[in-house]
């Protein structure tokens, strides 16, 4: 029975201590929440309206209480409770959030809106506070509700306990704490935050605003223990007037109990220098003195790290009123813009000047900053992130942003930008950017065209061109002409004098200036300055010839002269030589270009010819300075005779000769005599040649033979049918009466649809020059047509072919027409040149009248020559630079594009270029762009290939920049900037004034001293001035200002005092200034003193009325006046012997600085031998190779303890301290209270379990020991 027992034992002990060991290792991990907070159970909504007025909810989900402001508008307060979080909301800004009953208990508070309360009082309790990202405002401490209390805006003391026992506060998220008890007056904390364990984490910040008049601050934070690791900012401000204050009372050396890991920044503000308790009060002691002894501890394993550093210090001694401020923070050892790189396309952009873009490319921006450790080791953590930012200005206007506009910079215009690169950091969780912690760089950008070498060739639209005329260029291999600039240009061959013809900036010009004629013209094709097209390109030279001269001269007038009576001449009547050629001969030209003009007439009168001659005239427009002589000649013939023979008869009206005319349409035709003083004639008949004509129309008039010329002056004919034929005025001769006409028409019948075997023909017959062409050249054929005839006709088109030669069946050769020949080809309104043609035999380019599908044919309407020649070969003559003369100043940019000249010249090219002084203008030798670094000149150079006759150059003159007025900056509120004319920028801060108040805006507003800025700022609203002070029966007043302007912002009276009567009997009662009193406020001190005692009697205590004394028995009492009248009457009992002070030193007494003995006497309140606690280092569990021990902190006098459960580390992780002769052990992080106290239980579980399984394992070795025997002669005594 025994064994079994001693068995179950081991094996339940066993079990115990894995049990124990599970809850060790979870420990960590497992939060102790509370069943149930304030009457809340997990899931329970609380809905206040009054004080006696509320309502309880259940729901399963809960996230908040917000949400139900909305459905319950008449609540004052709403509570609720989930997984261990308390949500609370309230619009009573008096209110306290008091959370009794549950101290030890661990518990979040969600913060979910701003909100303002006067204090949160939780005693005892672990509180983690959730900001969100949202402000709790405090505004009170919780002493006048919660006697127990001890007068924190953050309340979580114990009753009756010192702070290091009070509740552990966490306070983390992206909002802030803020504590205001400037204002609150005598209800204004003695505490910011109280609590055994204090920590600020994630993004969290506290901004605290403490003390005024009626109560002041004592410290901010009073804990045992601070860590400070956010990225969030730590602001005090303290307003004490009398007493010292404290940041908070751990010391910043020491690294056991102060831990400060990360901050945005600490800022410190005592509205009086001597009132920081923090480091003293030595007067000699300035800020950056006291930064100094903070940081100077380099021997010390604790001291502050490096890279915090000074932001601002101010410690003015003039008098004690003066505010002493401090601010530190890590941003201090962030790296300047200095060292903040940007790189567009991955390469650096220097922001000492300028850079070049080009206009309508995209780029790739990036920002990188030199980094510290410290951050580099938080962004691996995942606590803040880099924020980059790109933002464009066109003068004041932003128009791009990369945070808004995704993918790459593209400034689609030319011109000149501002760049501001601005890095910054932020919480991966969040927008919010801080720019206290921004680094901002500004370039200038010079948007250029990126630059496109202009194509050649140029081709013209003729080959030869005559005055008057337009000549058309083009530049096919260009399909965008914007940046070109067109000219054109005449040169004379034989003075070699080449000039700019003004004001021809197109690709056509109209040649009707005398002065083209014998000359060439060319046009040149060349990039505008600060466009996108560079290089030149020349097209070739045009010989501009005399102007043709189509029209026809009009009829001259000649008549027969005599002399003594017999006829021997002539005279033309109309004789006009300036204008007109006159040839006379004897002999009839049939072939018109055998007449010899150099014979022309001089005289409108000839002789020599007699009666019977015939003479024949031939005459034309005469050839002028501008254009060339007629080429219509037109003939005329005279017979020598009284008689006035008719020579022809022309009809008016028709087309180039033919009649158009439908069937069953009758047309009259007008006629004309030739001459028009004919006065004898052949008999003449009006018909056709034969019947077979007369099938498609007849003559209506005249039907009868003509013999008398004055009656005749028309001619009527009439359509029949389709078809064609001819009609003349027939007149008998020596070959038969049908082989002599004084002229006819040819008639064609059709009808719009039909024309039957006849074509359309031209409205008339134009004259085009000839053409030549280099090979690859093209020419765009005359659109210019004349128009078809019949214009009804329909399904006729004009169209240009060329002659090819061919054999016909017999051998001959013949030409065969086409749109496409060995040497040319025709397409879509061009001509091509193929090949070069054989010298003397140009192709002949036709124009005819075709149905749709018919090809080119003989039967052409008119035509002109090609003559194809072998393309030139084109040498370069020079380098052409987009600028010859540039105007910069220090730190300009600007680009030269550089090209062959002509664009078109054959071979290829490397362009280098070169400065000849690069510590004034620096050039980069492939791409052209300089760069100005020195004031003086300098010279660019662009040579072709290293041929010295090929070189340009750029004369640079390089000046300091003259900068304009200073306006205030378009990119932030915290600069002001200037511009030069190159675009060049500077920007400084402001230099703001003082703050003045604006009525009318509602703000206050400094002015900028440079640039006349106006910043305007809301108020901030000080603490309460005291005008007059309150007395007895009469009140007094008091106001707030802006801290900055001045405005008077509240004004307020003060209530008259009440004083009450405080009656002494026995004694007297003297005011915190030592005055007898008899009557005295409410709230003032008060100490009231026994008289002595009479002889053989001792004090024996107060009989109080009015108030209740803590210790009634104390002969001296200190009390705060109640509202109310007190009266004090001192009792006396029989002496004893004199009383002679003996210390109780069995027994200590102490606070957190002190320790004394109490007098044995109990009637006697004298401390005795008091004096600070003399800590030291007490062990609790010695370190071992594998375990940590435990050491604590207590007083070698009086056993006071503190810094309770502080580890030792383990031997193996000791480490004797550089520069301590001790060795002592290095400092470790303490763990959290909350953490402790969740592994004791466990541990001493584990503790009692392993020892159960040892004691259980020992009894049953020795019981079967007992049984068995072991070898030995044991007896009943060695086993028990």
């Amino acid at each position: 029975m025994k064994k079994r027992n001693l068995i179950m034992v081991g094996i339940l002990s066993f079990l115990l201590a894995i049990t124990a060991l599970f809850f060790v290792v979870g420990a960590a991990d497992i939060n102790d929440y509370p069943d149930e907070v304030l009457g809340l159970k997990d899931g329970n909504v609380r809905v206040i309206y009054s004080a006696t007025s509320s309502e309880k909810l259940h729901t399963k989900e809960l996230n908040g209480v917000f949400s139900y402001t909305k459905q319950y508008p008449k609540a004052t307060e709403i509570y609720g409770y989930k997984d261990g979080t308390l949500y609370y909301w309230t619009n009573n800004e008096k209110n306290v959030l008091y959370i009794p009953g549950i101290a030890g208990k661990d518990l979040k508070l969600r913060v979910e809106v701003d909100m303002t309360i006067a204090a949160i009082y939780a005693p005892g309790v672990n509180l983690t506070i959730d900001t969100g990202d949202r402000t709790l405002t405090l505004t009170r401490n919780s002493r006048y509700k919660h006697k127990e209390a001890v007068g924190a805006s953050i309340d979580l003391s114990r009753p009756n306990t010192v702070s290091a026992e009070s509740g552990n506060l966490v306070i983390r998220g992206e909002g802030k704490i803020a504590i205001d008890t400037t204002g609150t007056g005598a209800d204004g904390a003695e505490y910011g935050l109280y609590a055994g364990n204090v920590q600020i984490l994630e993004w969290a910040s506290l901004d605290a605003r403490m003390g005024n008049r009626k109560k002041e601050v004592s410290f901010v934070i009073l804990t045992s223990e601070l860590t400070i690791d956010t990225l969030g900012a730590i602001s005090i401000n303290v307003r004490n007037t009398k007493n010292i204050a404290y940041v908070w009372n751990v010391k910043m050396r020491d690294e056991q109990r102060f831990h400060l890991i990360n901050a945005r920044y600490l800022e410190f503000e005592f509205q009086n220098h001597n009132l920081w308790g923090d480091f003293g009060t030595d007067e000699n002691k300035s800020a950056k003195t006291i930064w100094t002894e903070l940081t100077v501890y380099d021997k010390l394993p604790n001291s502050l790290p490096k890279e915090w550093n000074v932001d601002y210090y101010s410690s003015s001694k003039s008098r004690d009123e003066t505010p002493y401020k401090l601010k530190f923070s890590r941003l201090g050892s962030l790296k300047s813009s200095d060292y903040m790189t940007v790189k567009v396309n991955g390469a650096t952009i220097d922001s000492n000047g300028m850079t070049a873009l080009y206009a309508g490319k995209s780029y790739d921006i990036d920002i990188e900053q030199e980094l510290p450790e410290w951050f580099l080791k938080l962004e691996k953590e995942g606590r803040l992130v880099q924020s980059k930012t790109v933002e464009v200005y066109e003068g004041e206007k932003m128009i791009w942003n990369s945070d808004f506009n995704s993918g790459k910079l593209e400034i689609a215009e030319t011109g000149t930008y501002t760049l501001l690169f601005e890095w910054r950091y932020r919480n991966p969780g969040s927008l919010v950017v801080w720019r206290s912690g921004a680094n901002f760089k500004e370039v200038t950008a010079l948007v250029l065209e990126e630059g496109k070498q202009i194509s050649g060739p140029v081709r013209y639209d003729k080959g030869a061109v005559s005055l008057g005329s337009y000549l058309k260029a083009s530049l096919p291999n260009m399909s965008d002409l914007d940046g070109v600039e067109i000219i054109w240009r005449c040169v004379d061959k034989d003075s070699k004098n080449d000039v700019l013809i003004k004001g021809e900036t197109g690709l056509s010009i109209k040649l009707d200036k005398p002065e083209y004629v014998g000359k060439y013209v060319y046009m040149i094709a060349r990039g505008k300055p600060e466009g996108k097209y560079y290089g030149v390109v020349f097209g070739k030279e045009i010989l501009v010839e005399k102007a043709y001269n189509p029209s026809e001269p009009p009829r001259i007038d000649v008549v027969a002269t005599k002399s003594k009576n017999f006829y021997d001449g002539f005279k033309i009547l109309n004789f006009d030589r300036a204008k007109f050629d006159y040839f006379v001969s004897k002999t009839e030209y049939k072939n018109l270009s055998q007449i010899d003009w150099s014979q022309k007439l001089t005289s409108s009168t000839g002789s020599g010819y007699y009666t019977g001659d015939r003479i024949y005239f031939y005459y034309r427009y005469a050839e002028t300075d501008t254009k060339r002589a007629g080429f219509i000649i037109k003939s005329q013939m005279l017979l020598i005779d009284d008689i006035v023979r008719l020579g022809s008869i022309t009809i008016q009206g028709t087309d180039n000769g033919t009649i158009f005319i439908k069937p069953g349409e009758t047309r009259t035709f007008l006629v004309k005599l030739n001459p028009s003083t004919a006065n004898d004639c052949n008999t003449f008949t009006v018909k056709s040649p034969s019947s077979y004509d007369e099938q498609f129309f007849e003559i209506v008039s005249p039907s009868k033979p003509v013999s008398d010329l004055k009656g005749f002056a028309m001619i009527t004919i009439k359509g029949k049918k389709v078809g064609y034929g001819s009609f003349a005025m027939y007149y008998a001769g020596p070959s038969g009466p049908m082989q002599n006409t004084y002229g006819g028409a040819r008639v064609v019948v059709y009808t719009p649809d039909d024309m039957g075997s006849s074509r359309p023909q031209l409205s008339y017959t134009p004259s085009y020059e000839d053409v030549t062409l280099d090979v690859g050249d093209t020419f765009d054929l005359p659109k210019d047509l004349p128009d078809l005839v019949p214009f009804d006709a329909k399904g006729y088109s004009l169209k240009w072919g060329v002659g090819k030669k061919a054999k016909d069946k017999l051998g001959y050769t013949t030409y065969i027409y086409d749109y496409e020949n060995e040497y040319v080809k025709i397409e879509n309104g061009k001509l091509t040149a193929k090949q070069k043609t054989k010298d003397g035999e140009p192709v002949q380019i036709v124009l005819c009248v075709l149905k749709s599908g018919e090809k080119p044919y003989a039967g052409y309407n008119t035509s002109f020559f090609l003559t194809v020649n072998e393309k030139p070969v084109i040498k370069a003559t020079g380098v052409s630079l987009s600028e010859n003369v540039l105007a910069l100043h220090v730190g300009n940019v600007a680009k030269l594009n550089a090209a062959i000249m002509p664009a078109d010249a054959a071979g290829t090219y490397t362009i280098k270029f070169t400065s000849n002084n690069p510590d004034v203008v620096k050039v980069d030798e492939n791409t052209g762009l300089i760069t100005a670094v020195g004031i003086g000149n300098a010279i660019i150079y662009a040579k072709a290939n290293d041929d010295p006759s090929l070189i340009e150059s750029c004369s640079v003159s390089v000046g300091e920049h003259s900068f304009g007025e200073w306006t205030p900056s378009k990119a932030s509120e915290s600069n002001h900037q200037r511009y030069c004319l190159c675009g060049k920028t500077e920007t400084e801060e402001h230099a703001f004034g003082i703050w003045i108040n604006d009525d009318a805006a509602g703000k206050h507003c400094h002015e900028c001293t440079v640039c006349g800025h106006n910043a305007y700022g809301e108020h901030n609203e000080g603490p309460w001035i005291t005008d007059t002070e309150a007395e007895v029966g009469v009140e007094g007043k008091k106001h707030t200002e802006c801290s900055e302007c001045g405005k008077i912002m509240r004004t307020e009276t003060e209530p008259a005092l009440v004083d009450y009567a405080i009656n002494i009997v026995g004694g007297k009662a003297v005011d915190s200034a030592g005055n007898t009193v008899t009557r005295i406020v409410a709230g003032e001190s008060v100490t009231v003193k026994a008289d002595p005692a009479p002889t053989g009697k001792a004090f024996a205590r107060w009989k109080a009325e009015g108030i209740t004394l803590d210790d009634e028995s104390a002969a001296t009492v200190v009390f705060e006046m109640p509202a109310g009248d007190v009266k004090l009457e001192a009792e006396y009992k029989e002496s004893v012997v004199p009383h002679k002070h003996e210390a109780n030193t069995e027994k200590w007494l102490f606070d957190e600085t002190y320790h004394w003995n109490a007098c044995k006497d109990k009637t006697c309140s004298e401390n005795l031998n008091k004096a600070e606690h003399t800590f030291v280092w007490k062990t609790d569990k010695p370190a071992t190779e594998t375990e940590d021990g435990i050491k604590h902190e207590e007083c070698s006098v009086c056993g006071r303890r503190r810094s309770e459960s502080t580890v030792i580390p383990s031997t193996g992780k000791t480490t004797a301290g550089k520069d301590d002769p001790k060795g002592t052990t290095a400092p470790v992080t303490p763990e959290k209270p909350t953490d402790k106290n969740k592994r004791i239980l466990p541990a001493v579980i584990t503790v009692a379990a392993i020892a159960g399984v040892g004691a259980g394992t020992y009894f049953i070795i020795k019981s079967k020991k007992k049984i068995t025997g072991d070898g030995g002669s044991g007896n009943a005594g060695d086993a028990e």
